[in-house]
């Protein structure tokens, strides 16, 4: 059985169910089966969020087979939280082989890379990593202990990011890189 959040003590997340080829999304849990499952295939997939999300668990979501992920925001929130373990170099997407496509058909869905010691939302990691961003709001809080690196969006080693609507709120920017927005 499942808890609230869509995870069961037996180390499974909660299947999300599709309606019309779009995984409803109304959990943590759904949210990592959905990565997970799509990573495992050979396949793109759609989702849609139905709810709130808070993610506490301290792994991302992680596209890393080549395929292509596309979230609607729908108008919800995800908030990224690392709960009380003071974890550093926390993420909530991250993209090493692939692409995930970020949609808010609302105008009102939010990404929240939360507060915390080097807290961000969104990174494109490796050469076959691409972040794209339709719409949506993106926000990153400042950091607690003073450390200003918490970032909406990170590319490295050849990660691309294309922008073409959103909104971005950095609490607390990082200063002296290019490659953090």
């Amino acid at each position: 059985s499942y808890d609230n959040d869509g995870f069961c003590v037996c180390g499974a997340y909660e299947p999300a169910t599709p309606v019309d080829d779009v995984y409803q999304i109304g959990n943590a849990g759904q949210l990592y089966w959905f990565a997970q499952t799509v990573n495992g295939g050979d396949y793109d997939a759609n989702a849609k969020l139905t709810k709130n999300i808070t993610i506490t668990d301290e792994a991302p979501i992680v596209i890393d087979n080549g395929n292509t992920l596309t979230v609607d925001l729908n108008g919800k929130t995800i908030t990224r939280a690392d709960g009380d373990n003071g974890q550093s170099g926390v993420w909530a997407f991250r993209v090493n082989n692939g692409t995930l496509i970020l949609n808010d058909a609302t105008g009102t869905g939010t990404l929240d890379g939360g507060e915390g010691l080097e807290h961000s939302m969104l990174w494109a990691n490796g050469a076959n990593a691409k972040i794209i961003i339709n719409s949506g709001n993106y926000t990153v809080g400042g950091n607690p202990n003073g450390n200003n690196y918490n970032v909406c969006v990170y590319a490295s080693n050849g990660g691309q990011v294309e922008i073409y609507g959103g909104t971005f709120e950095n609490k607390k920017p990082q200063t002296g890189s290019a490659n953090l927005y």
